[in-house]
């Protein structure tokens, strides 16, 4: 049987986890729920799929929105004579923030919200929606970053770092 070297081994690990990970090093984000606006919405057939459509097509009746979507999860009445369809989607919102120790990132978060879409109605027309995910904000990192390397940026970062991640 043949040994394999501790350099070897080492780099392949290396390899590996850069891979998996896309960075190596030390650094923190924070998780919380992000809000995005969606004008003059479209809907597909399942709850997640929603989008925004050029501003002179004709409003979302919520004739449509009911037979796509089928009822809302709640509705929530606003005191303007308006009310919000609230439809959750599949996924947990979390708060808090994320650690990157070497290879491992280790989230310190809670659940405090679901992933939903939110339609507000009035007489019949759905006059704006949003939708609310997960959102991972860069704030502090040191270390090597894979995803540089590949769309020519600095692979060796250390410092503030502006980046956002949202996912349904």
């Amino acid at each position: 049987m043949q040994r394999v070297s501790s350099a070897t081994l080492s780099g392949a690990v290396l390899a590996l986890s850069l891979n998996v990970s896309g960075c190596i090093g030390l650094g923190v984000a924070t998780l919380g729920e992000e809000k995005t606006p969606i004008s003059n919405p479209g809907i597909g057939n399942e709850r997640s799929q929603v989008w925004s459509r050029v501003s002179n097509d004709p409003a979302l009746s919520t004739s449509v929105l009911l037979r796509q979507w089928g009822r809302p999860d709640r509705v929530a009445h606003n005191s303007n004579q308006s009310d919000e369809w609230i439809y959750w989607s599949t996924g947990v919102i979390w708060s808090g923030i994320d650690l990157w120790a070497l290879l491992l990132p280790l989230p310190l978060a809670i659940p405090t919200g679901y992933v939903r879409v939110v339609f507000t109605v009035q007489d019949g027309q759905v006059v704006s929606a949003y939708r609310a995910w997960n959102k991972l904000e860069g704030k502090y990192f040191c270390g090597l970053l894979t995803s540089n390397i590949i769309f020519g940026g600095d692979a060796l970062v250390c410092g503030s770092v502006k980046w956002v991640t949202s996912d349904g």
